[in-house]
């Protein structure tokens, strides 16, 4: 901005030596000019803010677009998939002997788990019959936080909090900023772990590693059996404590926690492709993998109509998230019409609707039509119907305007106010 400044000559400043040109008083022809150039300044601030604004909402347009191609072709083949599996299943009346005329197919069968031998955890006397154990370390450290102390406060070692808590990971005292005092050990003397159970069975089915890779929910307990007296650990709340004093921790105590996933004698219902004795994840012709496990027993259509549900959920979420951000893109970019032909009748249809009914046409068209031409090799009718309802409307917006009275002179923004 530009502003003419006029002096006072009736009270001047003392001890101020003025420019010739201070003390005079400006011309209407030097103010004019003045205000001229403030007007030019802010006509180009505006035109580059507008190109600007349109150049990011075509990359908005382009970028949504890309993620809605990507998340249809994904939802189409996640469908095949779960068609190709309803037709490809092949029910097992029991999980008891092994049908060899089943071998490379997709098969549904339920029973009890079996697990022939325990997991252990020696040292701690643990033992458990279960998919899966695991043991979780904690160990007894410093912290370092930073505290913040208001805007008077500027003192880096004054905004420092350190405190002792437990941690499953190890604190690098050598990079705290006041190291002396508070060391932390650098190694932990027992290892967090899982532990997978090679042999477990679904009655003469043996479960292949993605399988048991499902079990993922588990449960802590402890063992009737206490520790070896020479380990000198010490067992409270369900915790195996390495320490001199269970109250009063020091730094580099340790705390152990078990905890499994898959009991034996749990009943599941399987979904899995049969390679000899042994269940694993049957490839569709998409190239998806199908290997489903659910507690309980339940049908094959329910377990695949929950599978693809959960994905059609995901799909639905990029869906909407696409159709939003092409709406705001083409919000932002529909005054680049103006440019293109300012004196085509479609495209002044289209403008009169408004930039914000434009933007949700252009986003219902340009998304119905790309799902529905995505979708036309799996399910043709669908395709053809959103396809075509896609197109109607923006035919009918851009062949007709709302009537407007004779008296009313229709015209297109000026340049001005294209920005």
């Amino acid at each position: 901005m530009y502003r003419t400044i006029y002096s006072d000559t009736s009270s001047p400043t003392p001890g101020l030596t003025s420019p010739s040109w201070y003390g005079k008083k400006s011309s209407p022809m030097s103010r004019k000019k003045a205000l001229e150039k403030c007007q030019c300044m802010r006509l180009k601030y505006l035109h580059h803010w507008s190109w600007f604004k349109k150049g990011v909402g075509i990359l908005l347009v382009v970028v949504s677009i890309v993620i809605l191609i990507w998340n249809e072709k994904r939802a189409v083949d996640n469908s095949r998939s779960y068609h190709h599996g309803l037709r490809a299943i092949q029910p097992v009346p029991g999980p008891e002997v092994v049908l060899p005329h089943n071998d490379g197919k997709l098969i549904h069968v339920t029973g009890y788990l079996r697990v022939l031998e325990p997991l252990q955890d020696s040292p701690y006397g643990v033992a458990i019959s279960a998919v899966k154990l695991k043991r979780r370390v904690q160990m007894y450290q410093w912290t370092e936080e930073t505290v913040s102390l208001g805007e008077d406060f500027n003192a880096p070692v004054g905004s420092l909090k350190y405190r002792q808590v437990w941690k499953d990971k190890l604190s690098d005292s050598s990079t705290f900023q006041v190291p002396i005092g508070h060391e932390n050990p650098k190694t932990l003397p027992v290892q967090s772990e899982i532990r997978v159970n090679p042999h477990v069975y679904l009655g003469d089915y043996r479960l292949g590693a993605e399988l048991k890779d499902k079990f993922n929910s588990f449960v802590q307990f402890t063992s009737g059996e206490r520790p070896h007296p020479q380990q000198e650990v010490k067992m409270h709340m369900g915790l195996y404590l390495h320490s001199a004093d269970i109250w009063n921790p020091s730094v580099g105590d340790v705390r152990v926690q078990f905890s499994f996933a898959g009991p034996s004698n749990t009943y599941v219902s399987i979904i899995a492709m049969q390679v000899g004795d042994e269940l694993r994840p049957f490839t569709t012709e998409t190239g998806a993998k199908i290997a489903f496990l659910h507690e309980g027993k339940q049908h094959y259509a329910d377990m695949l109509h929950k599978e693809h549900s959960s994905t059609t959920m995901e799909c639905w979420m990029y869906r909407s998230a696409a159709f939003v951000a092409t709406i705001f893109g083409t919000c932002m970019a529909s005054r680049i019409l103006v440019f293109i032909n300012r004196r085509n009748s479609v495209i002044r249809n289209l403008m009169w609707m408004g930039p914000n009914k434009f933007s949700t046409v252009a986003a219902i068209f340009a998304c119905l039509t790309i799902t529905g031409i995505i979708w036309f090799s799996h399910k043709p009718l669908m395709g053809s119907l959103l396809v075509t309802f896609s197109v109607t409307l923006a035919l009918y917006y851009a062949l007709t305007r709302p009537d407007a009275p004779r008296s009313a002179k229709i015209s297109l923004p000026r340049y001005s106010k294209v920005y």
